[in-house]
């Protein structure tokens, strides 16, 4: 599994993860969840919107990170409808669980807001270009993700196997990344993310 911001230029601009492996598939008592998205191969939203769906068993309804810390529940008195919020302050990109009063392995992927971002349109092969953006998050704060937070472009060079290769990288300040780079290939190229939380991206080489 890749954490893919955006699919950015053939030679595409979209923010995102790019496929995983196997798709975790719902437990019957957990449905209604976004229909998975073509790249994380998971329900994705972007922070700051809400997960809801229908739980057949009274009780809480958690959203958890990987290592089963809780970011938000929901209290069922009965089945019915839950909604859980995805407006923390303190999270990053990457896979989180739904679970109920039965623990299960249902996945969704929460993915940053990004705006601002360049280039607008695809550069020509050869050109040399600034790409920048900001990455924040879904609270009312819009809070900036944390410096240092890697952002890399690569192309994809080997469609076939989705493999991709590094072109460069930069990192966020105040929640804004810019680097130049130059579009050597005439390739899908994407921006993918390394904060620290999975899935995480190769900063060099192939991945």
């Amino acid at each position: 599994m890749r954490k893919f911001l955006s699919i950015l230029l053939v030679v595409a601009m979209v923010f995102s993860l790019v496929v995983v492996g196997k798709v975790p598939v719902a437990k019957a008592n957990i449905t209604g969840l976004r229909t998975v998205s073509d790249d994380t191969n998971l329900p994705t939203y972007v922070m700051g919107e809400l997960i809801t769906g229908k739980t057949t068993v009274a009780g809480n309804v958690y959203l958890k990170d990987v290592s089963g810390n809780i970011l938000d529940n929901y209290y069922l008195s009965s089945p019915g409808n839950f909604v859980l919020r995805t407006s923390q302050s303190n999270i990053k990109e990457g896979k989180y669980y739904v679970e109920d009063s039965v623990p299960s392995d249902v996945y969704v992927y929460l993915k940053y807001n990004i705006s601002n971002v360049t280039p607008a349109s695809a550069p020509a092969v050869g050109d040399n270009v600034l790409v920048s953006g900001r990455l924040y998050l879904g609270d009312t704060a819009q809070t900036n993700v944390e410096d240092g937070t890697t952002v890399i472009l690569a192309y994809e060079s080997d469609p076939d196997t989705h493999t991709w290769t590094v072109v460069t990288t930069g990192t966020t300040l105040n929640g804004y990344f810019n680097f130049y780079a130059t579009f050597a290939n005439a390739a899908r190229y994407a921006l993918f993310v390394n904060d620290g939380y999975a899935p995480d991206a190769s900063t060099s080489g192939t991945f």
